[in-house]
């Protein structure tokens, strides 16, 4: 069957999606895919000769050519937006090899699992799914979607059964795991100042004239020329955020102009010299981005700081027990794995 792209196993695949906006500046932000918008796998076809060859076996248990295609794409989405075009190419080969451990340590764990005697539990399966469900405007959309991947609804209970029983055999390692002690919480504290500095922020409006690459000077004159009529205007009390909402070519007018806030580095570097010069209250004269002609306005600033012991406490409890649990987990992986047999295609191995 094929892997899908709802079941990405979390202890063994790694990756956020990143999308880069470039509307008012270089902002880069993460952000959840919308509604019905998960993409098929786009592994390169194999004929069918090449799709079951054996690429890894573990306790006996064929791992084929297709099933690390399918485990390799998976990772490739979940960085796609992080790593250069240019560099996808010279990734692949690591990503292979990831791919192969993926489905190594998937294939002890349920191996494993299924020693344990763990259980399917058909209620978490039928909730799971029903969360999926969700996810689409209706459940016609939802069965579209498993329709372009190829993958029937028992293919996906399946799936979430799996990965039910390796969370329930995961939990049964990590239950055990010792409390974090507030001397720990206050040695990495200590020893880590760097994560616990707030560099200095800014709220700032703008407004934006575009200009395009095709705009001969006459036309890059006069767009000038009408942001220094509505500075002018500003200048002699006009309303920023209103003129912002009327004129401005960015759709933050929809927002009176307003960028919420930023630190230094957020946005292209003419802007984010400009911003930071401001006083809360002042206005820039005109600066000129790639994008085009900007007046810009502080509304805010949130001066560099430390967050105390205190504040950090929650933050760093969960940070220093998910380590440990990740570290009790790739001990428990590592016992499996050395005592099993494990065999690899030749070019296969880690």
């Amino acid at each position: 069957m094929k892997r899908n792209l709802f079941l990405i196993l979390l202890f063994f695949t790694c990756g956020v999606l990143i999308f880069s906006c470039n509307n008012q500046g270089k902002r880069t932000v993460p952000l959840t895919p919308t509604n019905e918008s998960l993409k098929p796998q786009t592994f390169t076809p194999l004929t069918e000769t090449e799709e079951n060859v054996m690429i890894a076996k573990v306790n006996g248990s064929v791992i084929n050519r297709t099933e690390v295609y399918r485990e390799m794409n998976n990772l490739l989405e979940q960085i796609r937006n992080e790593v250069p075009p240019d560099q996808i190419e010279h990734i692949k080969p690591k990503l292979w090899k990831q791919a192969v451990e993926n489905l190594i340590n998937f294939k002890l764990l349920l191996q494993e699992a299924e020693k344990q005697n763990i259980q399917l539990d058909n209620k978490a399966i039928d909730e799971q799914i029903q969360e999926i469900v969700n996810q689409f405007s209706n459940y016609e959309k939802f069965r579209e979607q498993l329709a372009v991947m190829e993958v029937s609804e028992e293919d996906l209970r399946k799936d979430i059964g799996e990965n039910l029983k390796i969370e329930a055999l995961l939990k049964r390692q990590t239950e055990k795991i010792p409390e974090i002690s507030d001397k720990d919480i206050k040695g990495f504290y200590q020893d880590h100042p760097e994560n616990f500095k707030i560099p200095e922020k800014i709220q700032a409006s703008h407004i934006l004239i575009s200009i395009d690459p095709s705009d001969n000077p006459e036309e890059r004159a006069e767009k000038r020329q009408r942001l220094l009529n509505l500075q002018d205007e500003i200048k002699n009390g006009g309303d920023f955020a209103q003129i912002a909402s009327e004129y401005s070519d960015c759709p933050t007018k929809s927002n009176g102009g307003d960028l919420g806030l930023f630190e230094r580095g957020e946005m292209i570097e003419p802007f984010d010299d400009a911003a930071f010069q401001l006083k809360v209250g002042e206005m820039s004269d005109i600066v000129e981005t790639e994008f085009g002609y900007h007046l810009i306005k502080v509304t805010d600033r949130h001066k560099s700081h430390n967050i105390t012991l205190k504040e950090a406490h929650d933050k760093i409890l969960s940070y220093l027990h998910r380590q440990k649990k990740k570290q009790v987990i790739n001990d428990y992986l590592l016992t499996l794995r050395n005592a099993v047999k494990i065999e690899y295609a030749e070019g296969s191995q880690p």
